[in-house]
């Protein structure tokens, strides 16, 4: 996989790898080249070879543009990117998203703004490769500043790219969904789904996986704009029905721990996971063959009733809450399955005396099956964060609503007033610690904020 000059370094620095590991692969592949040239002038000397071709004259005069650009003064970048545009032939697709990504990095949301309109007033083609992850950075920065004038249109032209580029669909919609716009994300899965349905770009599952998580934002859009949603009413069936058939007795029982109508009492013995550890559970889904265990599906009924309280008795939203309620349940049966107990690293293997060949790990079991402690969701979250597929705005939720979580787990008897405050002190070193983060990968000024006020009102 190809890394751009403005992604993050694979080498794990944080640092962006222009500014990390650039020069010192590049020195490598000059070296490597050379070699490999010396070897082969040496190997086909007794041949007939043809001559090298010519130099390409608009690589070259690309490859000058951009030295130019990165060696100018930041304020003089828009000017050189505004100038290229204008030369016909000069800008390929590639080299006007790195100069939209350095004008992004280094100037502010209106300069920013205002070079992204040029490129897709001028040169629309160039503008329609990378379309995904321009649309996405104009979203966030409507957030960002609260101006959502123009937010409608941009998700809405989002929507219509997911069946090329699910993955940035689904970063603006966790993006969205955190920020609370609910029927707007309802919306772009609706309009989506034509496009994820009949795309030969993507994986096999992501339609049924897309097809699932657009059923569940659209019931929480039409119970949020009618808190006494009925399972039988005509609009919601529809809408629903357009992903895929609709199982009339999950629903009903959805809507009653939605709207608190199922008052049953929990015990922790309703939460005696049978699965055998290490196994793969996915919380949506299960296997044909398989009956799902029933704890999990309680786990599910729990966390459902833990979203719907957090709306109605705090106003929190929907949208928000679901990312959050849907880690908890994962971070819950991953701790129990053991995914998160110290890894055998490369590094820890190299270290191991000679003749020793496992790890010793020894396995607590957690003192309460439901309620966080601070080690293993540090792995959790930093999993979530990950280099390939990071999910942001979920891991921020989760840490965000943690606090809401564990006091819910006392009022249903779940935990005691102790295991609360101890839990709560346990987690809290990890909000500090993990501060940094919405700061360095999230152009978010509200994560950070959000998740300390959010610990600060225990």
């Amino acid at each position: 996989m190809k890394v751009g000059r403005n992604d993050p370094c694979p080498c794990g620095s944080g640092k962006k790898y222009k500014k990390c590991c650039l020069a010192k692969d590049e020195a490598a592949a000059r070296q490597s080249h050379a070699t490999s040239a010396a070897v082969q002038r040496e190997i086909g000397g007794s041949f007939d070879l043809p001559e090298p071709p010519p130099p390409n004259p608009l690589e070259e005069a690309r490859a000058a543009l951009w030295e130019e650009f990165e060696a100018a003064a930041t304020a003089e970048q828009p000017a050189l990117f505004r100038h290229a545009l204008a030369e016909p032939d000069l800008l390929d697709a590639e080299l006007a998203f790195e100069m939209i990504c350095a004008i992004r990095d280094n100037h502010d949301r209106a300069t920013f703004a205002e070079a992204l309109d040029t490129l897709r007033e001028q040169r629309p083609e160039l503008y329609e490769r990378d379309a995904p992850y321009y649309l996405d950075w104009r979203i966030a920065d409507a957030l960002a500043i609260g101006d959502l004038s123009h937010l409608a249109d941009l998700a809405a032209a989002l929507a219509e790219t997911a069946g090329k580029d699910l993955d940035t669909f689904y970063i603006a919609i966790d993006r969205l969904a955190y920020h609370g716009q609910l029927a707007l994300v309802a919306q772009m899965m609706a309009q989506a789904w034509p496009h994820v349905g009949e795309s030969q770009d993507l994986v096999p599952w992501a339609p049924e996986e897309f097809a699932q998580r657009a059923m569940d934002l659209t019931l929480l859009a039409h119970l949020d704009q009618d808190p006494d949603l009925r399972p039988d009413d005509l609009q919601l069936i529809a809408a629903l029905e357009a992903f895929a058939p609709v199982d009339r007795e999950r629903l009903a029982a959805h809507i009653a721990l939605l709207t608190g109508q199922d008052e049953r009492r929990w015990s922790l013995d309703d939460f005696a996971f049978q699965r055998r550890a290490g196994h793969e559970w996915d919380d949506e889904d299960e296997d044909e063959d398989e009956p799902r265990d029933p704890a999990a599906q309680r786990l599910d009924d729990l966390t459902l009733t833990f979203l719907g309280e957090l709306y109605r008795t705090q106003g929190s939203s929907l949208a928000k809450g679901d990312l959050a309620r849907k880690a908890i349940a994962r971070y819950i049966f991953d701790r129990y399955a053991g995914k998160l107990e110290p890894s055998d690293s490369p590094f820890e293997r190299a270290r191991r005396p000679k003749g020793r060949k496992t790890l010793s790990v020894v396995r607590r079991a957690p003192a309460n099956p439901l309620c966080p402690d601070r080690e293993t969701l540090d792995r959790f979250l930093g999993g979530m964060l990950n280099f390939i597929s990071p999910q942001y705005y979920e891991a921020a939720a989760t840490l965000e609503l943690t606090p809401a979580w564990i006091r819910f787990l006392e009022t249903h008897a779940l935990l005691t007033a102790e295991q609360r405050a101890a839990a709560l002190d346990d987690v809290r070193e990890l909000v500090a610690e993990a501060a940094p983060i919405w700061e360095r990968r999230i152009a978010d000024p509200l994560v950070g904020r959000n998740i300390q006020l959010a610990w600060e009102q225990l």
